[in-house]
């Protein structure tokens, strides 16, 4: 079904998913029309794992996701996507099933206004690590581009323990550097 195009549904270890091949430009619009969203606003990117990032992709084939040459990589902590992602042999354009601006899905019955959009939508029961609210907040986004450091981007469900692992690899948060 992502290969011939087509977006699908599925659980993620934050929320909901909508996903699409990455390289396939008429289906990541079909992903931007689906959502409702910006053109401006980029769509991160899936791939099963770091080696598979390093080994097939150059950045140059993630220029419709760049933000300030910048491009939002993401490899789930969730078996069942990594798996898609390699199993499509391509990167996956990925983002909340919901509309743009509302809450992010943790059940498939919370983005039935997508489901006519949709080829296939896996169904793996209702996403919760913690409370709802904290768990409706989606991913942390860091930015890693300044060597030894990081900023975060968006605080998700999981900033604290990112933070956590950042520091454990010698990271420094950029919003605690002392300039001189």
């Amino acid at each position: 079904s992502l290969s011939a195009g087509n977006i699908v549904a599925l659980p993620t270890d934050t929320v909901y998913g909508i996903a699409a091949i990455a390289q396939i430009p008429e289906a990541v619009e079909k992903l931007y029309e689906a959502k409702g969203r910006r053109k401006d606003n980029p769509i991160s990117i899936c791939v099963g794992d770091v080696t598979e990032l390093k080994r097939r992709y150059s950045s140059s084939n993630f220029s419709n996701f760049a933000v300030d040459e910048l491009v939002g990589i993401r490899i789930p902590d969730y078996p069942f996507i990594r798996e898609i992602a390699r199993a499509c042999g391509l990167p996956l354009a990925l983002t909340s099933a919901n509309k743009s601006q509302t809450m992010s899905s943790l059940a498939i019955e919370e983005f039935q206004s997508l489901w006519d959009q949709l080829d296939v939508i896996f169904d793996g029961g209702r996403i919760s690590h913690n409370e709802d609210q904290l768990s409706r907040l989606g991913s942390t986004v860091v930015n890693l581009s300044i060597e030894g450091h990081f900023r975060i981007i968006r605080k998700g469900s999981a900033h604290e323990n990112t933070v956590k692992l950042l520091n454990k690899y010698g990271l420094s948060e950029l919003g605690d550097i002392q300039e001189s």
